[in-house]
């Protein structure tokens, strides 16, 4: 047995197939998703080493690669990292993260309450805007450095 069915068998034994994500998404097809951001994912995976390129570009060649498509079905794993916004909003509600800034630690005072949206990328990069659009930054400059030293709150 080779190394790769090994580590096959064993993902597939230790994550069972009965998963949610792991489940069809049924009237999902890859016109429903970002292609742009499927893309950038295998290119990011790649240039890190993660991943090998796909033969062919093509967004389902992509997809297969990533293990988001079984037997030419979508899975729900590929609609939550890459679907669009306006059928992930109605379709699969969990896709929406809620974000507060709250004055002091009393949760009774808002300083800005917002909702995102979408898929898991967009989601996660509405979330970082927000963390740098609201906390605050503390400057300060070292001796011998010319770059200044920003540290988040």
């Amino acid at each position: 047995m080779s190394a790769d069915e090994y580590n096959r068998m064993l993902f597939e034994r230790m994550h069972s197939e009965q998963r949610w994500e792991n489940q069809p998404a049924v009237r999902w097809s890859v016109d429903d998703l970002d292609v742009a951001e499927i893309r950038r994912t295998v290119a990011e995976a790649v240039r890190r080493g993660r991943l090998e390129y796909p033969a062919g570009g093509d967004p389902t060649d992509l997809l297969r690669g990533l293990g988001l498509l079984r037997n030419g079905v979508l899975l729900r794993a590929a609609a939550v990292l890459f679907g669009r916004a306006d059928r992930l909003e109605f379709e699969m509600p969990q896709c929406l993260l809620r974000v507060a800034r709250f004055r002091g630690t009393d949760r009774m005072a808002f300083l800005d309450n917002r909702q995102f949206n979408g898929n898991a990328f967009t989601v996660l990069s509405d979330a970082e805007r927000f963390l740098r659009d609201t906390l605050p930054i503390a400057g300060r400059f070292e001796q011998d450095r010319f770059e200044r030293i920003d540290e988040p709150l």
